[in-house]
């Protein structure tokens, strides 16, 4: 069975479980997965699309180059490592052709969910300056 962690708007009242994608690249889900729980924001992309930013609290390992996915390509839901102490959590449709690997993905039954918190953060981030914070935790 597939671990899940769950990611939390305490100010939204929203909990969005998550599942790990171990069994694609499980060096970088066993990292992520040690690093929990903890507290973040989401960084609204400026020109990249639909997606978010997600700081987290260590660096995660590289994927061989066959594990890497093209961005742009992957569907709503996917959360992807950029490796230096970031995660990207695509909600939409982006343009950017980063080639990173795919660790996890919000089910397809909880998008609404994600897609209604992701237009709160994105009005947050450009326009009130509000910061809200997520808690990411295993969800045992």
């Amino acid at each position: 069975m597939a671990r899940k962690f769950e990611i939390g708007w305490p100010d939204f009242g929203v909990t969005i479980p998550v599942n790990l994608l171990d069994e694609e690249n499980p060096q970088i889900c066993e990292a992520f997965w040690q690093s929990l729980p903890f507290q973040t924001i989401f960084a609204a992309s400026m020109s990249a699309g639909e997606m978010f930013k997600i700081p987290i609290p260590r660096t995660l390992p590289g994927a061989p180059p066959e594990k890497l996915v093209l961005f742009p390509e992957e569907p709503p839901g996917t959360i992807l490592s950029l490796g230096m102490g970031s995660l990207l959590l695509k909600y939409g449709m982006t343009v950017e052709p980063f080639r990173i690997p795919r660790i996890a993905r919000v089910p397809e039954e909880e998008l609404d969910k994600l897609r209604n918190v992701a237009e709160k953060l994105r009005e947050a981030y450009f326009f009130t300056k509000k910061i809200y914070i997520a808690t990411l935790r295993r969800k045992e």
